[in-house]
This record gives structure tokens, sequence and C-alpha cells, in this order.
């Protein structure tokens, strides 16, 4: 719980969803110069995300979240730069540069300190149902 004015404010969830998305806001907007900036504090993140007790309402299902995938962005503004993304298979962790597609080691993954956002899913859902390969779009 967070104070502010001599008074507790406690947030709850009513409800966790499958999967979790945290975004990292690394922009910040300077009026004077009428530019951005980015970031680059350095955020740790674990691989089995718990949520507590005491943030969800009696009752609520808490997921077992596990990482599945890191997505960063390399550059200097809001305008330029790269993204790419590290995502799980299984226990098998890749890759994803444009056209390159490459094993990692998990451990290269977690130290991906400026992530720009991270994907949680439950570990309990049932992705069975997906297919082995994405649909073909026209070209």
């Amino acid at each position: 719980p967070a104070k502010a004015g001599g008074f507790t404010r406690h947030t709850t969830f009513a409800y966790l969803p499958p999967v979790l998305l945290v975004t990292f806001l690394r922009y910040e907007y300077d009026k004077a110069t009428n530019q951005s900036s980015k970031s680059s504090t350095e955020v740790d993140f674990p691989e089995k995300l718990v949520i507590e007790e005491d943030w969800v309402g009696e009752g609520v299902y808490r997921p077992e979240y596990e990482l599945t995938a890191v997505i960063k962005h390399h550059g200097t503004t809001l305008s330029h730069g790269h993204y790419n993304a590290y995502v799980r298979n299984d226990k098998e962790w890749y890759l994803f540069d444009d056209s390159v597609v490459k094993s990692v080691d998990k451990y290269r993954v977690l130290e991906a300190y400026n992530a720009s956002m991270l994907v949680y899913v439950d570990r309990n859902i049932d992705i069975s149902y997906l297919p082995d390969k994405p649909p073909r779009h026209p070209p």
C-alpha cells in the first residue's frame, strides 16, 4: 500500500488475465525542446512472476506466470531505432531480429535490462489448440 497525505491507498485486482503484458515507459517528452528522450534505466525482471495474495480480491485466481517474450528497442529516440524480440518456445529461447531467428541462452534474455515490454503467460493455460505453424498470408 502507498501512503500519501496521511492515508493508505490499496489497490486489488478483481481479475488477472491469462496473458499479462508489462510495458515500461521509456520515453519522456520535453516541452521546452519539443523532443522526446529515451530512458535507459535498467530494470530487473523475473522469469516467474508471482502475484501476491494481498494484490487480488478474495477468491480471485492467481495465475502462475512465466516469462514468454521480451521486446527490446535499440535506439535513442522514439522516431529512430530498431525492435527485436526474445521469445520462448517450450523451454528454448529464440532471438527474432527481422529475418534472422537464432537460439539464445535464457540468461541472455534475463539480462535484457533495457526491455520495452514483457509478456507473461499463465503456465496453466492450454495452448495445445494453437497451430504448429502460423497461417500463410497472401503475398
